[in-house]
């Protein structure tokens, strides 16, 4: 028997809506605003060589 995966089985039975699927574009903008956040955080002077330039959308 092969090994197939459940969500293979599941996708034949039950079709996922679109409207739950997931944005990775909203996705990855969200974690590199949150990653800016942090650096911003670590080195909030300005003057700091390590302070993170702005983020452009």
């Amino acid at each position: 028997m092969t090994a197939v995966p459940i969500t293979t089985l599941t996708h034949r039975c039950w079709p996922i809506d679109p409207s739950l699927l997931i944005d990775n574009d909203e996705l990855d903008e969200a974690q590199r605003e949150r990653a800016y956040q942090r650096r911003l955080a670590a080195h909030p002077d300005p003057r700091d060589p390590d302070h993170p330039e702005p983020v452009e959308p």
